[in-house]
């Protein structure tokens, strides 16, 4: 049977590696505005609150597959709200315009090689880019500020919706969500798969348990506990596939090792 895989394109040799390293550093102060952003399992561990009301349930949602799924209109629409909203941490001479250029050329050529064939990803941004961990968190974090909060806002009770935001926490596509208030799983989950149609939400829930980044996180009674989280590893073998726009192509495996 086919195993699913997860295509990763390396712009390390492509022409326009510079210039994503550069969009990168230009872009690297804004996440740290989004209020959700986790940075670290450290940073976790500093934002967990150290009790909850009894009855609490822990929430961890994913996106499948977020990087190719925030098309280029959600991508250039969040890191436009970021940087209008903090222009103190726009750099004086390359600013905006010069990041939105540049990102647009950066996502207007991603090119790579397969099977001897020369393919464009049209939308979405590349796993490997170095932008790419910006572009994902900034996207979710300009949903979860223009749509998420003012919906739960006026569904629900002041109390619960600055509850809701003090304790919501996100890595990239991995959100935890400590539900102190009763509300259904099902309509969280719901919220969230309202979003934006590209993007899709999975989730899992606990009274008792679970892990989040490499933490394990615990409810005792009405206290928070943590501890370190190891996933089962499984051995398996990763092909590893590295091509340039020449046409040069070399493959490597190596077993056993962690599909993730």
């Amino acid at each position: 049977t086919d195993l699913p895989f997860r295509p990763i394109i390396s712009g390390t040799r492509c022409p326009l590696k510079r210039l994503a390293a550069l969009v990168h550093k230009l872009l690297e102060p804004f996440p740290k505005k989004v209020s959700s952003f986790v940075q670290d399992t450290w940073d976790l561990l500093r934002k967990l609150p150290k009790t909850v009301q009894p009855g609490s349930e822990l929430i961890s949602l994913d996106v499948k597959d977020l990087y190719t799924n925030i098309d280029n209109d959600l991508g250039f629409k969040a890191i436009e709200y970021y940087m209008d909203k903090h222009p103190e941490l726009t750099h004086n001479r390359l600013g905006k315009n010069f990041i939105l250029r540049s990102l647009q050329t950066l996502q207007e050529n991603i090119l790579y090689e397969f099977n001897g064939e020369i393919y464009s990803q049209e939308n979405g941004c590349a796993m490997g880019k170095d932008y790419g961990p910006t572009w994902a968190t900034l996207a979710v974090g300009y949903l979860e500020e223009t749509k998420l909060y003012p919906q739960i806002r006026r569904q629900y009770p002041t109390e619960i919706a600055d509850k809701f935001e003090k304790d919501y926490q996100r890595f990239q596509d991995d959100t935890l969500l400590i539900n102190e208030h009763g509300v259904s799983k099902d309509l969280i989950l719901e919220l969230f798969n309202n979003l934006h149609p590209q993007l899709e939400f999975t989730s899992e829930n606990s009274e008792t348990e679970l892990p989040f980044l490499d933490v394990l996180i615990t409810i005792q009674d009405t206290t928070i506990e943590t501890q370190i989280y190891h996933k089962k590893q499984t051995p398996s073998t990763t092909y590893t596939s590295e091509a340039t726009i020449r046409g040069t192509q070399k493959e490597t495996s190596r077993t056993p090792s962690l599909v993730g």
